[in-house]
């Protein structure tokens, strides 16, 4: 299975999960699931570094953190999320990471 497959596919199911979040107790099962934090008025939102790590130890997606950079932008179009770009502070013209909104 290709990169952007396994992260296509997992982004899928970490938005399933996501719509399921309302309680205390939800969030705590969908952040121990994923080994990440979901923040927004909604739980809605992921950040792809947490996204990346969770992928690597469980799903043995292989990639650099450029290379996976590269292709979050793609995926989030192709699922139709939004994302927003994080820069470098000491290097504003760096992409450091993307906060992911899964709906």
């Amino acid at each position: 299975m290709n990169n952007e497959k396994i992260i296509i596919d997992n982004l899928q199911q970490i938005r399933v999960d996501a719509r399921q979040i309302t309680d205390d107790n939800s969030l705590r099962n969908a952040m121990d699931k994923y080994d990440m934090i979901f923040t927004g008025k909604k739980l809605n939102t992921i950040y792809s570094v947490e996204l990346k790590h969770y992928l690597t130890t469980n799903h043995g997606l292989s990639i650099d953190h450029k290379e996976f950079l590269l292709i979050i932008p793609k995926v989030c179009n192709v699922l139709n999320m939004n994302y927003e770009t994080l820069y470098l502070l000491e290097d504003p013209k760096t992409i450091a990471d993307y906060s992911i909104e899964l709906f």
